[in-house]
């Protein structure tokens, strides 16, 4: 499953970071506007009441008007430009204030000057705010040299000009910096934010990609054959991570007889479970060409191996079984060993070979059982006995057939519960490592007895 980590998928992120820096300034610059919009009448409101000369209405009116237009950009949704255009607006005002209220640099003309001061500083930080941090510097730049100096000059304090103009000047820049050092701040943890809310969001892509393999993988599993009043099975599987390398199957190759398969890929990523499928697909397509398990295996190993695109190996063990005559025809490739519970206790049945895709010409054995009433088959694969408790002690083998000897039901269900609660008591709080799966064949104590030698040493019997 490929993931959009593409040109486009990082191209929509750039995107989606752009109409957020959009929506940043189109929240701010709304308040701005309605307030300006109110002051603007208030203005008019107060020039009708005193009334004051008509150049006033002029200057007010004509600022109103301006700031309608930029609220109508605003609601069509051209914020950079309604940006620059209610940024230069204000800057404009404060300049024709500037003209209009201070003749001198006397008496009270001193406060009207700190006024013009702090205007036009409260423009630098706009500036900052709806355009961009380097604005800030520009604007007190035009400031300095269009009204700061200029009205100086103007005055007559031409002699005084530096001494006085300093103050005014440096606190225009010591406040552009402090802005854009604010805002540089600002963007650098907007832009952490959105590398963070990025890498979220692909996360949340590949556990969303995972969930799907997971659900089809699941869809893999077969639930357990109807074998009749003789037979019964139970079966589970575990992944450790979304994912999963483990498998079993179940084939039916005949009224009578079903093809029985467990299975373990090396590793527990997206890989291993595309090998596993991989897998269980070469094991059906060439069971039904092969009545030995032995020669399916060979098989199987031969299809992998010179499949390139496959570099695990996978531990198999495949059986076939007889419900009616109560017999297991199995063949081994590097898989745990299959344990058996009958009357006299509990057995390994021990038979060796090589993981499927471990070498070319690998030659495999096959070994037949005869079952009996009441005896349990017990398949499973290495993660249960690689578990480990929180003192990193493995579960083992000696636990596990512990275990099934302990286990006195009948039922393959319960057998599988105590075994599989017997494993998580054991791990406690401790991560699962590997994928574990159990596959329990029960003989009921009501089935026909076959004829067989009552230990399994003598029922074991090579047949390849």
């Amino acid at each position: 499953m490929s993931l959009p980590k593409s040109s486009g998928f990082n191209q929509r992120i750039t995107q989606s970071n752009l109409k957020d820096n959009l929506q940043r300034r189109l929240n701010f610059l709304r308040p701005l506007l309605i307030g300006m919009i109110i002051l603007n009448f208030i203005a008019l409101w107060l020039i009708w009441v005193v009334n004051a000369p008509f150049f006033n209405f002029f200057i007010i009116s004509a600022n109103l008007t301006l700031n309608l237009i930029i609220l109508y950009l605003w609601w069509r949704n051209r914020i950079k430009l309604a940006s620059h255009l209610f940024c230069h607006n204000f800057n404009v005002t404060v300049f024709v204030y500037t003209l209009l209220n201070i003749p001198g640099i006397e008496g009270s003309d001193a406060t009207a000057l700190t006024l013009c001061t702090y205007l036009l500083a409260l423009t630098v930080l706009l500036a900052g705010f709806l355009i961009g941090p380097q604005t800030n510097f520009v604007f007190a730049i035009l400031n300095t040299g269009l009204i700061i100096i200029p009205y100086f000059v103007l005055t007559g304090a031409i002699e005084k000009t530096i001494e006085l103009a300093f103050p005014p000047i440096s606190f225009l820049y010591l406040l552009a910096t402090v802005s854009w050092l604010y805002q540089k701040t600002l963007n650098q943890a907007y832009a952490r934010l959105t590398e963070t809310q990025e890498q979220l969001l692909q996360s949340q892509l590949v556990h969303r990609d995972m969930e799907i393999a997971r659900d089809l993988q699941q869809r893999l599993y077969p639930t357990p054959p109807a074998t009749g009043e003789s037979l019964a099975i139970a079966c589970r599987s575990k992944p450790a991570q979304e994912t999963s390398g483990d498998f079993y199957d179940f084939i039916q190759l005949s009224p009578h007889e079903w093809g029985v398969v467990v299975a373990d890929v090396t590793g527990k990523s997206l890989a291993a479970a595309l090998v596993m499928a991989m897998t269980r697909s070469t094991l059906r397509s060439e069971s039904h060409r092969f009545v030995s398990p032995a020669m399916l295996l060979r098989r199987a190993n031969q299809v992998l191996y010179q499949d390139a695109s496959v570099d695990q190996m996978i531990t198999a063990l495949y059986g076939i079984l007889n419900t009616q005559a109560l017999t297991f025809h199995f063949a081994n490739a590097g898989h745990i060993y299959p344990i058996l519970k009958y009357a006299q206790g509990v057995r390994e049945l021990e038979l060796n070979g090589f993981p499927l895709k471990a070498m070319p010409n690998a030659r495999y054995q096959e070994k037949a059982i005869q079952l009996q009433p009441g005896d349990q088959l017990i398949l499973a694969t290495d993660g249960i006995i690689e578990t480990v408790n929180p003192s990193r002690e493995m579960f083992g083998f000696e636990r596990l057939t512990e275990t099934i000897r302990q286990s006195n039901h009948t039922s393959p269900e319960q057998t599988l519960q105590e075994i599989w609660q017997a494993v998580e008591t054991f791990r406690e709080t401790a991560e699962q490592l590997d994928d574990i799966t159990v596959v329990v064949i029960a003989v009921s104590e009501e089935a026909s007895s076959q004829s067989f030698e009552p230990t399994p040493e003598a029922a074991l019997k090579e047949v390849a």
